[in-house]
């Protein structure tokens, strides 16, 4: 039997307790009396932290708040940089101030300041300074993608968050940030969002205004006043062919001349539409989101459904006016082709006149909503069919305009062709008056044809003019933003839109579109339609006692 002293095994327990003690303690700093940092200052799992540097005592501020620590670092930032000056505080500080611009991006800026401060005033202690996380610098840098764009780029110095010699690839620790009281703004003409989908291009945090910035308020309330005008006098043309069509519907219920009334009908509604804009607060609520940013990617949750309704009363009725348009030049390739027995002919038509009229302006309705290709438009006062997504345009309404175009031209000149055939080939037997009234119709038709296909060549042709010309508008405005958003005091930039829409060129456009509405209302414009309308009050001459008679004609 062995026989321990006490002595010894009290002092074996004590030496295997410590052990561990040792070897798991993380805060154990070992300094020389020179304060050089020692190669056992750090265990392995926090010598990715730090690094050697000469701290400072210091009373600086980083954008005006006061560090949470006493001592900091120049090292780090003066080696990134490659810049030795910005060991001096007062370079340093001011270095700092040139960042203070992108506070005109507050998503930007919320995160940028903080990670500023830690890197160009970390904290030191003991001879060694805390780094940031690459992973910090990466979302930051992701964050402030405008770091990466020109001018910004040649302006700040570029930060590499993969240099393991300045960022931490694993390391985890509790600096406290110190918290500025600068907080970021936008720059009008943008404004502060919380929506993604509203920030304007890489101005994080900020949108566009609802008022379109490439018109001034002048040509706003220019277009707004010729938009009020013009679709006033539009509404009441259209409707008083629609009260004429009523005022003797025996006479008028009768295709093709039905036809028209459809088409007066939709652009009716479809004035109301635009008219709409005009009630008090009403094209604010139409046009803009709730943070007054502009609507896009309708319908959207969270948002009125002004903006969807007035799309669907303007586009729906306009594509279907476009349907009718072409069911009416087939219908009169029936009725110059039938000689008179049109009637009978279309009749048996008609439910399927209607189903394609309707039916078609629906699914293209649904498409747009679906794919979310709705917008507003401050300066037309209305949400339409997105015009900066020139794909979404061309789809969803130049191309059925243009297919409606080419078949409505192809039954109308066979039509007018069969015309001027029965007018050669029977002179002798057709009378002056018939063959006088042939002529008149080939020409009336003619007429009202080179219209519509003048208002659809303007209406490509201002397209064409805007989608060549868009990238020079968003690239001068882009220009612009960033111009207000490096100008400050100390350097004052003279900021303008160098290039941007010809508000005469937005006029005309719009000045079009209600004289198609106009055009297609001329077809009541005649004697016949005079007297309907002396027959409709004569009947109320009657009613009050007054005797007035008139011979009466039929309508169409």
């Amino acid at each position: 039997m062995v026989v321990v002293p006490v002595v010894n095994v009290i002092f074996l327990i004590t030496l295997n307790s410590a052990i561990p003690l040792f070897n798991n303690s993380s805060n154990l700093v070992i300094t020389n009396s020179s304060h050089e940092l020692s190669p056992l200052a750090w265990p392995p799992t926090d010598g990715d932290c730090r690094r050697k540097a000469t701290c400072v005592s210091h009373n600086a501020t980083c954008f005006g708040v006061p560090l949470p620590y006493m001592e900091t670092s120049t090292d780090v930032v003066s080696n990134l940089f490659q810049n030795h000056n910005l060991a001096n505080f007062r370079v340093l500080e001011q270095d700092l101030q040139r960042w203070e611009s992108l506070r005109k991006i507050p998503k930007c800026w919320s995160i940028l300041q903080p990670f500023l401060c830690a890197l160009y005033m970390p904290k030191c202690e003991q001879e060694a300074v805390y780094l940031l996380t690459q992973k910090r610098c990466r979302y930051t840098m992701s964050t402030c993608k405008v770091l990466r764009e020109q001018p910004f780029a040649s302006i700040f110095p570029p930060i590499n968050c993969d240099d393991m010699k300045y960022f931490s690839g694993t390391c985890k620790h509790d600096v406290k940030d110190p918290k500025s009281n600068i907080t970021g703004e936008c720059v009008p003409p943008l404004i502060q969002t919380g929506d993604a989908k509203s920030e304007y291009d890489v101005v994080t945090g900020c949108g566009v205004q609802c008022q379109d910035p490439l018109y001034t308020e002048d040509e706003h309330d220019l277009i707004h006043g010729r938009i009020a005008w013009i679709a006033t006098i539009s509404l009441l043309s259209n409707l008083f062919a629609v009260v004429t069509f009523i005022i003797d519907w025996p006479s008028a219920n009768k295709y093709p001349a039905l036809i028209i009334f459809y088409i007066n009908i939709c652009f009716v509604i479809s004035n109301m539409g635009w008219l709409v804009q005009f009630f008090p607060n009403a094209r604010e609520d139409i046009v803009c989101k709730k943070d007054m940013t502009l609507r896009r990617f309708q319908p959207s949750q969270g948002e009125s459904l002004s903006c969807v309704i007035v799309f669907i009363i303007i586009y729906y009725f306009i594509m279907a006016a476009i349907v009718w348009f072409v069911i009416l030049t087939y219908a009169w390739h029936l009725w110059f082709r039938a000689l008179g027995k049109i009637q009978e002919r279309v009749d048996k038509k008609g439910a399927y006149f209607h189903l394609v009229a309707w039916s078609l302006p629906a699914v293209l309705t649904i498409v747009t909503m679906a794919s979310g290709q709705i917008e507003g438009n401050s300066v037309a006062g209305i949400c339409f069919v997105r015009s900066s997504h020139w794909g979404a345009r061309v789809a969803l309404l130049l191309v059925p305009i243009a297919a409606a175009v080419f078949i409505s031209g192809y039954y109308l000149s066979r039509g007018i062709l069969f015309l001027y055939r029965i007018k050669k080939d029977s002179q002798q037997i057709l009378s002056e008056k018939a063959s006088s009234k042939i002529r008149e119709m080939i020409i009336r038709i003619m007429i009202f044809y080179f219209f519509c296909v003048s208002f659809v060549f303007m209406t490509f042709l201002f397209h064409l003019y805007e989608f060549s010309s868009e990238e020079s508008w968003q690239k001068s405005f882009r220009n612009y933003i960033f111009c207000l958003i490096l100008q400050s005091k100390s350097e004052p930039r003279e900021c303008e839109i160098d290039s941007k829409p010809n508000s005469a060129f937005t006029q005309l456009h719009l000045l079009i579109m209600f004289a198609a509405g106009i055009n297609m209302s001329s077809w009541v414009w005649t004697r016949s339609a005079l007297y309907t309308w002396k027959r409709f009050f004569n009947s109320l001459y009657r009613k009050i006692g007054l005797g007035y008679t008139i011979k009466t004609e039929r309508f169409f």
